[in-house]
């Protein structure tokens, strides 16, 4: 899990009424957090540009990021976003 998906179960979690540091524990405890640094930074944007370029037009940084940081440690990406989809280091759920 990259580290600034974070902010993002923190921000559901406020949203939705959930203690946060509660909620973020527990992930803690079942993921391994994966510092953001130059490398995936710079990955992340190449792999956005290319996903873009192959017609997945919602593919955001942020999902660049996410797939360069699982790269980063011989992960895959499992998720029910298509814009992952027929990327080989991740795993689309129906």
């Amino acid at each position: 899990m990259l580290v600034v998906q974070l902010a993002e179960l923190s921000d559901w979690c406020i949203v939705n009424n959930i203690p946060v540091r509660e909620r973020i524990g527990e992930v803690k405890n079942l993921a391994n957090i994966i510092p953001l640094d130059e490398d995936i930074c710079l990955e992340g944007s190449k792999i956005k540009n290319e996903r873009l370029k192959k017609g997945f037009a919602s593919f955001a940084l942020l999902d660049g990021l996410l797939l360069a940081a699982a790269k980063s440690v011989g992960e895959r990406v499992l998720t029910f976003d298509r814009d992952f989809a027929e990327e080989e280091d991740c795993l689309v759920l129906p």
